[in-house]
This record gives structure tokens, C-alpha cells and sequence, in this order.
């Protein structure tokens, strides 16, 4: 979990944790946005948080955001990537939707050990109706399937995570999808293209990065990106009427004195450059991150030490910072930290438009980033956030893992 810094100097894996909390805590719109937008504007993939983001918290109670999500990003495709009105509109809606944590937490029992020392499995309970259910799958998926007749969210993350592994998501998916016609009253013989198609769509979806930020992702734990969309599918399932019906959703627009101020956010003409921090960095890192393991964990010094001595390192290793530097014929030293010019005209062209100067601004602009975080737990994280008991208790006393698409911050 490499540290990395955003376009205003921000840890990156605390701007996705800090845009999260201030989704669930429905903060201000305004800090939303921000934090949308400060990876957005630092050219780090946003569409795959985006998906992350819904399918962890949104999905089990607001499924049909997941067309309005696809719509935004068609949109915001079809503009090469400069239309920043569709991220935005699915930064409102989130904003305005109710959130629930069951498959985030279900996804941090899978990246626990946990996941891999389950032992109480319990016994299939026997009774005429489940055993004719169980008949028409294979023997490999009754424990999963009684694992969701039951609601039992551990063994449901447990069996999916071995199911994909041992036969790949696009075959779960379909067993899954058979599973559910089933307990709705459908013809259990599904059109196995028609569900193959909508699997390879929603992958799709979960991998989309878009033109801007340097086309689609590759690479990745595919593994990963197929329990996610299984687990969020199974919790919609849940909440489905016996008609398979959805409540529509009207898809709110922002409105448009927040988009001038997303943009205003991003223009630092006139400002010179070691003034742009203490004018930009208007948002603090949330408090309460604490519960999540972070990147600046791993750094041999405290967050401010390593900022204010080595802050443009740690910025390159961006995309905005790597190509500003690498532009102005500079280069990378890593035994050092350092990041070091060729061209002497160049150096100062640099520091001319970019030179921050950290470790020399006001105290109020450098604790924007919190100098110590508490450490806390899941089950205190779920309380606090959500106001509910943990569901899996088996991970009570993990920190979690913040993994967004394809990439873990």
C-alpha cells in the first residue's frame, strides 16, 4: 500500500476514506464534492471508486442508482472526459440515498484471515422443500445456497469467495440467477447468454476508468471485482418484491452553483504558486479513519516529517505530479526520495507553477492532514457510522482494508 499524494497534497487512500465518511455521515454536499473532486482532478481513476463506493454501501437498498450510474458515466465518456456534471450527479444521489454496511463488511471478513479459518459450517437442515430446492444444483452450492436461505452474511462471503475461485463468477452468476428464479416463481430454465451478457456487463462496469485518466485498467484481482458484484446481488435479492419489481428513482441534477464551484476548486490562475495550498486546501481529512489501515502506516516517520521533506516524491508517484515532473525534464530518485531535474530552465519553470512549498505554509494548512489518527476497530467503525451491532462478529477486531476497483489505497 504504496503513500501517494493528491493534486492539493493529500494521503489518496485518506481522500477515498474521507469521501466515503462524508457520504455516509451525509455531510455537506460541498465536502462531497470536494473530495470527489480532488481525485478526479488529481487524474486518479474515479469511475471504479465510484462503483466501489455502490456496490460496498448503496446497492442492497438503491439498485436502481446502478442504471443512473451507467447513464452518468456514458455521458461523461461521450465528452472525452471533461464533463465533470455526471460525477457529480452521482456524488448527489449517493449523497441523497439511505447506506447500509452489510457488504462492505462482508468483503472485510473475506480480506481477513478469517475468511480462511472458518470452521463452523453448519449442517443442511432437512425439510422437504429446501431438499427438492437443492436437487436442482449441483452439490457443490447447497451449503451457499442455504447459507442465503438463512441470511447467515459470514457463510454467504465464505462460500462465495470459494465458489468463484473454484468455478470463476460468470458460473456463479449463473447459478445464482437460477437460484433466484426459482425462490421468485420464474421458470428456473434461464437464458444462460442473456445472463452471461448482464455478468460481463457488470464487470465491465466495476473496471471502467475512462478517457481522461488513461483508458480502461488492466491487470487486477478479477477475483475480487466478481465476489464484490455476487455479494451485492445476493443483498438486493433481499430486498426484491415477489414480482421483481423496483421502485424508480428520479436522478437529481446539481445544481449548477455547485459546479462552478467544483471548477473554481481546480483554477489557481493568479495565485502564486507557494500561496495555491493554503487557498486550495479547504477540507480537513475526517477524524474517524482511524479504524482503516492507511498508507501512512508503512513510512519510516511520522505523515508531517515525510510531507514536509519529501512531499513532491510522494506526489509523483500520481499521475498529475509524475507528468507535471516528467514534462519538466524531471526524473525520479528513489534510495533518496528525492525528485531531481536535467535542465536548470526547467527546474525553475517547475517550481515557478508548482513549487507548494509544504513544509513552509501555516500550521491550519499542513493539519488539513491530521498528524495522528486513533486507531479503532470495524465493530466501532460500524456503530459509530452506522448505529447498528457489527453483523459478522468474527471480525470484531480488525482494521480494515479500503480496496476501490481494481486498485488497493
Amino acid at each position: 500500500m504504496d503513500f501517494a499524494l493528491t493534486r492539493y497534497l493529500y494521503p489518496v487512500d485518506e481522500v477515498v476514506i474521507s469521501l466515503i465518511h462524508s457520504l455516509i455521515k451525509k455531510s455537506s454536499l460541498r465536502i462531497c464534492y470536494y473530495w470527489a473532486f480532488e481525485l478526479y482532478y488529481s487524474k486518479i481513476h474515479i469511475f471504479p471508486i465510484l462503483w466501489c463506493i455502490y456496490y460496498d454501501f448503496y446497492a442492497e437498498l438503491n439498485s436502481t442508482l446502478e442504471n443512473h450510474i451507467q447513464s452518468q458515466y456514458k455521458k461523461w465518456s461521450k465528452s472525452n472526459g471533461t464533463d465533470i456534471k455526471p460525477i457529480a450527479t452521482i456524488i448527489r444521489n449517493f449523497h441523497r440515498s439511505i447506506p447500509t454496511p452489510n457488504c462492505f463488511v462482508m468483503r472485510q471478513f473475506i480480506l481477513s484471515d478469517k475468511a480462511t479459518s472458518i470452521q463452523n459450517i453448519p449442517a443442511i437442515r432437512h425439510c422437504s422443500e429446501i431438499n427438492t430446492l437443492l436437487t436442482q444444483f449441483s452439490s457443490s452450492y447447497h451449503i451457499w445456497i442455504i447459507a442465503i436461505l438463512e441470511h447467515d452474511l459470514q457463510l454467504i462471503a465464505h462460500q462465495t469467495n470459494y465458489l468463484v475461485d473454484a468455478y470463476g463468477g460468470k458460473t456463479v452468476f449463473t447459478q445464482l440467477m437460477r437460484l433466484l428464479s426459482v425462490i421468485f416463481g420464474a421458470a428456473p430454465l434461464i437464458d444462460i447468454k442473456k445472463q452471461h451478457d448482464k455478468w460481463d456487463k457488470a464487470v465491465n462496469r466495476s473496471m471502467q476508468s475512462g478517457p481522461m485518466q488513461g483508458g480502461p485498467m488492466q491487470g487486477g484481482p478479477m477475483q475480487s471485482v466478481s465476489v464484490h458484484i455476487l455479494l451485492a446481488t445476493i443483498l438486493v435479492a433481499y430486498h426484491t418484491t415477489l414480482d421483481n419489481s423496483r421502485v424508480k428513482r428520479v436522478c437529481i441534477a446539481p445544481d449548477q452553483d455547485d459546479l462552478d464551484w467544483i471548477t473554481a476548486s481546480n483554477t489557481v490562475d493568479h495565485i502564486r504558486s507557494d500561496k495555491i495550498l493554503s487557498a486550495k486546501r479547504v477540507c480537513d481529512i475526517d477524524s474517524d479513519i482511524g479504524g482503516f489501515k492507511l498508507a501512512r502506516d508503512s513510512l519510516p516517520e511520522s505523515v508531517h516529517t515525510a510531507v514536509q521533506n519529501h512531499w513532491l516524491y510522494y506526489a509523483s508517484k500520481n499521475s498529475l505530479w509524475h507528468s507535471r515532473i516528467t514534462s519538466h525534464a524531471g526524473y525520479i530518485k528513489h534510495t533518496t526520495r528525492e525528485v531531481n531535474f536535467y535542465n536548470e530552465n526547467k527546474l525553475q519553470e517547475f517550481y515557478k507553477l508548482y513549487g507548494y512549498e509544504y513544509d513552509e505554509q501555516l500550521a491550519r494548512v499542513q493539519e488539513k492532514t491530521p498528524a495522528h489518527i486513533d486507531k479503532t476497530t470495524i465493530d466501532k467503525w460500524v456503530k459509530k457510522m452506522f448505529n447498528i451491532d457489527l453483523p459478522i462478529k468474527a471480525i470484531s477486531n480488525i482494521q480494515m482494508r479500503v480496496t476501490m476497483g481494481l486498485h488497493n489505497y
